[in-house]
């Protein structure tokens, strides 16, 4: 038994006791409430909590008359409850705590690694040799800190009428083939024809692209006028996997980074 374990099973019992003793009295359950939440900070876990209140209550019943059995036991419960509370509450607020220190490490990692290359003066030299190795960097670093199976970054190349680049990325999964693709290229014009980002799950993907069986992220490259000029998508194929409005907030920040390095790559070509 570990040390913070056996602390927090002697302080458990010993204000259990107090509680059985003076049955409705408030500092008793406010006992409870902080043993809760110190055993979050402890590092316990809800059956170590349950373990404890077993084993004091077994100590209370066994040294309880049989008829104040029953009502013991009740009061154990409540007891028990008030703890459970505060352990719960506290370790809600340390799990969204968590996940809000990951949702900001996976920003600083975006930032990093695409400041890294997008900034890249070296991108200046040869634009039109660069933009579809920018489009596939774009693409694999998109998978980097959004989880999906597969990544394409297409661009509408400008002063050549109809050209469009690409670039593709997957996972160990295989992306969806070039004509769902399309389709949903074509699916975000019309959902989208000013702009902006669009998510939807395997089941609205479904009902608009017949045999398409996933869920969609995508996010516009634009340029300095707000004209939509490409598009960043982002597919899952896991049927019971949707997209995030944490995952649309990334990417879209992503696309409005490699729309700026695509905006002065087009101005060193001209």
């Amino acid at each position: 038994m570990s040390e913070q374990r056996t602390d927090a099973a002697r302080r458990y019992a010993a204000a259990l006791h107090e509680a059985l003793a003076d049955r409705g009295d408030e500092g008793a359950l406010s006992a409870a409430y902080d043993i809760g939440r110190d055993a979050v900070r402890q590092g316990l876990s809800v059956l170590d909590l349950a373990m404890i209140h077993t084993e004091a209550l077994a100590g209370e019943l066994a040294a309880t008359p049989e008829r104040a059995a029953e009502r013991t036991a009740r009061a154990a419960g409540d007891f028990f409850l008030e703890s459970l509370s505060a352990f719960e509450m506290l370790a809600r607020v340390m799990r969204q705590s968590s996940e809000v220190a990951r949702l900001e490490q996976r920003h600083a990692v975006l930032l990093r690694q695409l400041s890294g290359f997008l900034a890249d003066a070296s991108l200046a030299v040869d634009a039109n040799a660069s933009l579809q190795e920018v489009l596939q960097l774009v693409a694999e670093h998109t998978l980097e800190v959004v989880e999906a199976d597969a990544c394409t970054a297409r661009l509408a190349a400008t002063g050549d009428a109809g050209a469009v680049r690409e670039g593709h990325a997957v996972t160990s999964a295989a992306g969806p083939d070039a004509g769902v693709r399309e389709r949903l290229t074509e699916l975000y014009a019309e959902l989208r024809p000013d702009g902006g980002p669009v998510h939807l799950d395997a089941a609205a993907v479904a009902e608009r692209v017949p045999g398409a069986e996933l869920a969609w992220l995508a996010a516009p490259l634009t340029a300095l006028d707000g004209r939509v000029v490409g598009l960043i998508q982002l597919f899952s194929l896991s049927g019971d996997r949707s997209f995030s409005t944490v995952d649309e907030a990334v990417t879209v920040q992503l696309a409005q980074m490699a729309s700026a390095t695509f905006e002065r790559m087009d101005l060193y070509r001209r």
